[in-house]
């Protein structure tokens, strides 16, 4: 008799054990299926939120961020240029040609130094050149090239003479996509290169076109323009803007053809 509950306490035993056993496996499996997919998809997305996110509100209010973007320097007119920002402490996005980087070297260390974005604007600047010939992408990574080995400066943001439409074909985005460059064009054009005889145009010019969240725009390195950046830059603090300086890592489409590869 007793025999016998020894063999039975011993059969419910192992049941136990093998039950116990496969029950084990299956959570392991089932934890590990529910948990190791969702923490790394979390971790994804938290790290593209915040690269690519910004806030668009502060302390209850509408963010209102501005691009002011400068042409065709470094010039003469450069360090009037960058007191002016210092004195505003106002960050921006430089397009250079190449021929004026190698005349003026010094000033773009100081438009670095300062924190601004360095972005290229050819080497030519001229249309038939540049999109007629197709050497449009070729002169920009000239630019590129110059910037790297003279002054260490690495850009991939470029910006068309006379704007991406309609010289930028479609073979030229090809081009800058193989090449890993982005292009911006602007939301507000000044119109600056033909108002230098009439500077308070300039900035009624910009006043007009102001409506929208986000501003890029485009202004160039010349000397009346210069010397009315001041009232520009108090016209955009008191329609309550921000500045902001391009950051590759926080890229957005910019062009008039809303290529969203560049």
């Amino acid at each position: 008799m007793v025999k016998r509950q020894v063999g039975h306490v011993t059969i419910v035993a192992v049941c136990i054990m093998v039950f116990w056993g496969i029950f084990y496996v299956a959570s392991a499996k089932a934890s590990k299926t529910m948990f190791m997919p969702a923490d790394y998809e979390l971790a994804q997305i938290n790290y593209t939120a915040e690269q690519r996110l910004a806030p668009t509100k502060f302390n209850g209010n509408v963010r209102k961020i501005v691009y002011l973007t400068i042409d065709d320097g470094p010039s003469l007119y450069s360090s009037q240029l960058i007191s002016i920002l210092e004195q505003y402490n106002v960050p921006v996005t430089h397009f250079l040609i190449g021929k004026n980087i190698e005349k003026y070297p010094e000033s773009v260390k100081q438009y670095e130094e300062r924190g601004d974005y360095i972005g290229l604007h050819s080497m030519t600047h001229d249309y038939n050149t540049l999109y007629k010939k197709g050497e449009a992408i070729n002169e920009m990574l000239q630019v590129q090239d110059l910037l790297k080995s003279s002054l260490s400066i690495e850009s991939t943001l470029f910006r068309c003479p006379f704007g991406s439409m309609p010289g930028l074909s479609k073979q030229l985005r090809d081009e800058a996509v193989a090449a890993g460059l982005r292009t911006w064009d602007w939301t507000i054009d000044s119109n600056d290169w033909k108002l230098q005889n009439r500077p308070s145009q300039i900035v009624k010019t910009i006043e007009k076109q102001l409506n929208r969240q986000t501003e890029v725009i485009l202004i160039h390195e010349k000397k009346r323009t210069i010397n009315v950046l001041p009232q520009i830059i108090e016209l955009l603090i008191d329609e309550g803007y921000e500045f902001a300086t391009y950051d590759e890592s926080k890229h957005f489409t910019m062009n008039f053809y809303n290529d969203d590869r560049l």
